[in-house]
């Protein structure tokens, strides 16, 4: 294909002169001196006038003129503001005429002022030349020779952008070849004497870079480029990122299946209206988050609504993995032109081809795209996904870079085009990479989209859309148990659903599930168990050279092992790569990690109530679910949060036909164990991250204070009574303290340094408590016992001496009061004797046995056939008395 050939210019000085501003200035000058001496001008250099200071001042004797000259050697656009100096020195030194070049251009309020001078007397002694006018002043007074004297060195070869470069010794000709519309190679020639140089070092000049970024050598013009380069290996193709075919694809979800993020959404969607309106707006977006938590399939859900809802806009997500070279850039700015002009007719008809591979969306032919653009009301929207592929990368740098230029044309050049950059932030990037520099640098130029966990409603809609996708149905306690698990991280959720219909299927019922640790390494141990040693080798392979190029894989695993993975959809084809499908199972793959997946569980009960469940599992398990919540005297409902404790931290397991039983690492029962594998999981909670980040070691904190911190962790605790946040409260300070993460002095809460003092401390439930509310005393002791708890500690001691053991069992039984081995305290701060009296009664009312022997007085039975009906439910003996305490 026939290409016509962009031109420009470019000043490049030795890198030596960097902090010489004179001598860079003093060569811009000097260069142009050359050119007006041409064309019949004498010139003096940094003349000085009235106020300021002339680069030069150029003179004709015939016919006579004074003419001065202002020289812009810089990179920022020339200002309205520098032309609005020149004209006071034209007028003050009673000049003819005034000329200003520059080797950067005029900004929108210069060329705005420019034209309007064009009409006015002032405006005709005026002359602007940007490079591509001084680049015509060159061609035009033969001082450099024509590129077109140059093509026969190259066979023809299609050249989209001849650069000019000048250079303080010499002058050359710079061409980007192109391949399907995409400059691949350069080639540099002598722009005087009409010759190919093949030995030019442009990394000792300055601003060339540009140039050379990412096109390769093109060593020998003689020899005409090779086709059968295209199908190298090393070249890049990008493609789009495609979501997974069903709900249970562990690829990103599909757009229907797409679950909350409103907010996020109605940001992004209302940014790319304000670029229609704001000129300000940004044009560039960023969404981060670590793995897994629906970044790929917000950017597909986000371009999916821009598809189907505006008109003139398209929007597509490219999958960066598909990045090899550096040309990826501008193929992937092609595939979305070409998607766009198919889909929605943008840019239809027009020839889009990439003039400079470093700055892929300048040049004239985007100029008038843009302006068409413009006209239409049309918008692009281009995502690079897994962006983080590209600046993890040494070999990918040059590409970052691309990038991040056109980051800022964009912005600064407000053409109808919106950038979004997808990456993980669970990697590790020194402040002195390029990637740290660019995500800081233009921070306020672009809307920034941090992701968060799904809330627990759109965690339940995800399982309820999964039920649907299934067509079957999870047992309410079984999407709690994954709501709890899976913390709002949408990998999890999905994964763990996926691990709980496969068991389903195999046999497994929901009961069985509810009481059984979702392991996730263990769910990928699993994934890896049911393929062949050669499958394996080929997923680590491809891991650890991700992205993979497709021909290194084939040529080491035969084509059979590779079809096998792909359609298990474990490996997936990106552009001319194979990448792993999910990038945490990479990880996983390359480094055996996970992860780190932080909880927000609220534990309902203290470590005590685990002691005394763990104890009967020890004592009596393998042991039914039903027959450990009768032994402790519990109803299946309250046992049940007990066990969910014990589970979620790996204390317990049960066999396949539901019984539970104490772990091999666990048996036998050792309490110091149980609290150094309470402390390693609770290491990683949310709460322990809020204590960490507000506590001061050595600094005394009250439970007020913990309370706080709690009600900052749980986003649910909006929802729950002030007597609820108390116990949920208390029972996790009393984790963290068994645990050692937390200890109290004193009636403060201290950060310790190591373990903390009350690390494994527990009391014996079988030397004080039986685990029911019995009604051992009466209503009126227990609750002035109560009382005296709120302002006041009891020790053990103190407790046989004045024969409180009887109300002490009841308050225990109630959750009313904790006890450790110094003694016995309120279970919760209460103000005045009407909180003390609600807070007892509604404890008493929550119990079953006197729910029990509640309904059944109002049924007329007598306080013997009650306490006959309790006996035979706890095996407990239960007299009249305590019927009468019962129902106090």
């Amino acid at each position: 294909m026939s290409v016509i050939a962009e031109t420009n210019l470019f000043l490049a000085t030795p890198k030596a002169w960097e902090t010489d501003q004179a001598k860079r200035g003093r060569f811009f000058e000097s260069f142009i001196e050359n050119i007006l001496r041409v064309i019949g001008y004498n010139t003096l250099s940094e003349v000085r006038v009235t106020g300021a200071e002339i680069d030069l001042v150029a003179s004709k004797t015939n016919p006579h003129e004074k003419c001065v000259v202002e020289c812009k050697f810089r990179k920022d656009l020339v200002s309205a503001e520098v032309i609005q100096k020149l004209i006071g020195i034209l007028t003050s030194e009673e000049s003819d005429t005034a000329k200003l070049f520059t080797t950067s251009g005029f900004t929108k309020d210069a060329k705005g002022l420019i034209e309007r001078l064009s009409t006015r007397k002032v405006g005709k002694k005026l002359s602007f030349y940007g490079p591509t006018e001084i680049l015509d002043f060159l061609l035009r007074l033969n001082l450099v020779k024509s590129p077109d004297r140059l093509t026969h060195y190259i066979n023809q070869e299609s050249v989209s952008r001849w650069s000019l470069i000048i250079l303080p010794d010499r002058k050359i000709w710079h061409a980007q070849i192109t391949r399907e519309g995409v400059p691949k190679f350069f080639a540099v020639f002598d722009a005087e004497e009409e010759r190919p140089i093949k030995d030019f070092d442009y990394s000792a000049y300055t601003a060339l870079d540009s140039l050379f970024t990412g096109l390769r050598y093109y060593s020998d013009p003689h020899v005409a480029i090779s086709r059968s380069v295209h199908e190298s290996k090393h070249i890049s193709l990008a493609s789009e990122v495609i979501s997974g075919s069903r709900w249970d694809d562990l690829r990103p979800a599909r757009p229907i299946d797409f679950v909350g993020r409103d907010r996020e959404i109605n940001l992004l969607l209302q940014m790319i209206e304000d670029t229609r309106r704001i000129s300000t707006s940004p044009h560039t977006f960023g969404i981060s988050a670590p793995s897994g938590w629906g970044k790929s399939s917000l950017a597909l859900k986000i371009c999916d609504l821009i598809n189907n809802t505006l008109d003139n806009s398209f929007a597509v997500s490219i999958d960066c993995r598909s990045a090899i070279s550096t040309s990826f850039v501008s193929e992937a700015i092609i595939l979305a032109f070409k998607m766009a002009a198919k889909a929605k007719g943008i840019t239809e008809g027009e020839e889009i081809l990439i003039s400079d591979a470093a700055m892929p969306l300048s040049g004239i032919r985007f100029e008038e795209v843009f302006d068409s653009m413009d006209k239409k009301g049309q918008k692009l929207i281009i995502v690079f996904d897994q962006f983080e592929e590209i600046f993890s990368k040494e070999d990918l740098l040059e590409t970052f870079e691309i990038i991040k230029n056109i980051s800022y044309f964009i912005d600064s050049n407000n053409i109808p085009v919106i950038l979004g950059i997808v990456w993980k932030t669970d990697i590790s990037l020194p402040q002195g990479h390029p990637a740290y520099h660019m995500w800081h640098s233009n921070s306020d130029r672009r809307l920034n989209i941090k992701l968060k966990p799904l809330d627990k409603t759109e965690s339940a809609k995800m399982i309820k859309n999964a039920q649907k996708g299934r067509q079957q149905s999870l047992k309410k306690q079984i999407s709690a148990k994954i709501i709890d698990q899976s913390q709002g991280l949408p990998w999890l959720i999905k994964k763990l659903v996926l691990h709980i219909f496969n068991n389903i299927d195999s046999g497994t019922t929901q009961f069985d599930l509810l009481e059984r640790q979702l392991d996730v390494k263990n769910l990928f141990d699993q994934d890896l168990a049911e393929l062949q040693r050669e499958h394996v080798q080929c997923l680590k392979f491809i891991a650890h050279n991700s992205p993979t190029p497709v021909i290194d894989v084939h040529e080491s695993f035969n084509k059979d092992i590779v079809n096998f993975l792909i359609q298990k959809n474990l490996i997936i084809k990106s552009g001319s790569n194979y990448v792993i499908y999910w990038d945490i199972f990479r990880d996983y793959l390359t480094d055996d990690k996970l992860p780190s997946i932080s909880w927000n569980r609220a534990f309902q009960r203290d470590h005590n109530a685990s002691l005394r469940a763990l104890q009967v599992i020890d004592t009596q398990g393998p042991i039914s679910t039903k027959d450990v919540a009768s032994t402790l005297g519990l109803t299946l409902k309250v046992f049940y949060n007990i066990l969910t404790d014990l589970i979620a931290l790996n204390l317990v397991d049960s066999s396949r036909d539901g019984l539970l039983y104490l772990p091999s690492h666990m048996s036998p029962l050792d309490v110091k164990q149980v609290a150094e594998m309470a402390r390693q999981k609770l290491r990683y909670h949310n709460l322990n991250n809020i204590i960490e980040d507000n506590m001061i070691h050595g600094v005394g904190y009250s439970f007020e204070d913990f309370k706080y911190f709690f009600e900052i962790m749980s986003d649910a605790s909006q929802n729950f009574s002030k007597r609820t946040i108390d116990q949920y409260a208390l029972s996790m300070l009393k984790w963290f303290t068994f645990s050692g993460l937390l200890e109290e002095k004193k009636n403060l809460i201290y950060l310790p340094t190591g373990y903390g003092s009350q690390f494994a401390r527990h009391y014996d439930a079988r030397k004080i408590l039986s685990g029911v509310f019995l009604g051992n005393s009466s209503p009126l002791k227990a609750f002035n016992l109560f009382k005296r708890l709120n302002s006041d500690h009891i020790t053990r001691e103190d407790a046989e001496t004045d024969g409180l053991r009887n109300s002490l069992q009841d308050l225990i039984a109630l959750d009313l009061v904790t006890c450790d081995d110094e003694g016995f305290t309120a279970a919760m701060e209460l103000n005045g004797d009407v909180e003390i009296f609600e807070a007892f009664k509604q404890a008493v009312v929550d119990q079953e046995t006197f729910q029990f022997a509640s309904s059944h007085t109002r049924e007329g039975k007598s306080k013997l056939e009650i306490g006959r009906a309790l006996a035979s439910m706890h095996k407990r003996l239960f007299e009249a008395p305590r019927i009468e305490n019962l129902l106090g």
